[in-house]
């Protein structure tokens, strides 16, 4: 199928330009110190979605950001599915929050995070039968859970494609919480966020 960009003032690319990006990864979390584990990402930062590793844009954007000077996150769904490496049942859970959680909340914190209405859970059996989730899925939006419902306008949520995190951001949780013990073993986990962006003010001239 062959597609015609509407006219604009740039003449060589839309105005604004919506699309869906993906981000992937996969890997355990675990602890030897606590009963009480998680990993944190910031899909609203699409420029780097993993703060842990650094420089993790999805596929797309670097080509994007050849188009564009900025672009705003309006929201993400993510789907994650878990298995259990732990000997005993293990609750595993998926979250969204308005700030950083940090690097792995403390079971105190989890056992809040489970309460909240947007948090979707399971348990899972042992390493030894059942220890196999399909997927926990959740849908989040800055005009919702972010309270900023204009998409167009260029507020805290927009950055430019260079690389500075937008002021204000969407964390995704993904943790594991366990009745006793320590999450030595833990559980690994894969996770997919489709990420529903936009970029605005095309890059003219380039340089």
């Amino acid at each position: 199928m062959i597609t015609v960009p509407p006219r604009s003032e740039s003449g060589f690319a839309p105005d604004r330009l919506r699309t869906r990006l993906r981000f992937h990864t996969f890997g355990p979390i675990l602890s030897g110190t606590s009963n009480s584990a998680s990993l944190r990402y910031e899909p609203t930062f699409a420029y780097d979605v993993d703060p842990t590793v650094g420089s993790t844009a999805m596929p797309g954007f670097t080509e994007y950001s050849g188009l564009y000077r900025k672009y705003r996150v309006n929201g993400f769904m993510a789907t994650c599915s878990y298995s259990n490496l732990e000997a005993v049942p293990v609750l595993v859970y998926l979250t969204v929050l308005n700030s950083d959680p940090g690097t792995s909340v403390v079971p105190g914190t989890a056992q809040t995070l489970l309460a909240q209405p947007i948090t979707q859970r399971s348990l899972i059996g042992p390493l030894t039968g059942n220890s196999a989730l399909r997927q926990l899925s959740l849908n989040a939006s800055v005009s919702s859970f972010g309270g900023s419902s204009n998409k167009e306008l260029d507020d805290s949520y927009s950055a430019f494609v260079t690389g500075t995190a937008p002021l204000n951001n969407m964390w995704l949780l993904v943790g594991a919480f366990k009745q006793a013990g320590t999450l030595a073993a833990g559980i690994l986990f894969d996770l997919a966020i489709d990420i529903d962006i936009e970029f605005f003010e095309v890059n003219t001239p380039s340089a």
